[in-house]
């Protein structure tokens, strides 16, 4: 990985900014999950189709100034874990009456997830001596197909996958610290590789 790859603009040295430490699929599983996409436009918009397929395994929530050394702690972590296997099977949901609802793709094998998991939640008094976090460690991993649906849409939606069928899997070769898009400075990834496979 190259250290030198900066996540910020120069001219926001004070600032925080979310990151999230995410998988994503290869080419071939993230076109399927693409096109499964677009049989919802009408139900999450646009936004929801472009959006990349991925697994979030954390927010991290980095300042300029400690940016470098939060990589380095990266690398390390995503060193001692080796390259898995992601199996995707069938559909779920977070159903919130009163909110918005997400349908998702679940994950079979939470543990290669969960490990990683154990290994970020140890970083997080280092963090906050830092003035920056890690929040929403993932125990439930999972591949968002659809966010912010509101409960009516979602209603309506969730049929259509209670009958379908989806199964795919692809090789985590690498954990990716990808900083949100924004109009002024567009979007930044880090990848951080998986140690080889035994």
């Amino acid at each position: 990985m190259n250290l030198q790859l900066s996540l910020f603009p120069h001219d926001r040295n004070n600032e925080i900014d979310e990151c999230l430490l995410i998988v994503s699929p290869d080419v071939k599983v993230a076109n399927s999950v693409l096109e499964l996409k677009k049989g919802t436009r009408f139900l999450c918009g646009e936004e929801g189709i472009i959006s990349r397929p991925h697994i979030t395994i954390a927010r991290v929530y980095i300042s300029r100034r400690a940016e470098y050394y939060i990589l380095s702690l990266l690398q390390t972590i995503c060193s001692r874990h080796q390259k898995f296997i992601v199996e995707l099977e069938g559909f779920s949901s977070f159903e919130h009456p009163n909110s918005t609802c997400t349908i998702y793709i679940k994950v079979k094998e939470h543990q290669p997830f969960l490990d990683l998991a154990k290994d970020l939640k140890a970083l997080r008094r280092d963090l906050k001596k830092l003035g920056c976090r890690i929040d929403c460690v993932v125990n439930n991993p999972h591949l968002s197909l659809i966010r912010g649906l509101p409960f009516t849409n979602y209603k309506a939606a969730m049929p259509i996958y209670g009958d379908s069928t989806f199964r795919d899997s692809f090789v985590a070769e690498e954990i990716l610290l990808s900083k949100r898009w924004t109009p002024n400075y567009g979007s930044h990834r880090v990848a951080f590789p998986l140690s080889p496979l035994n």
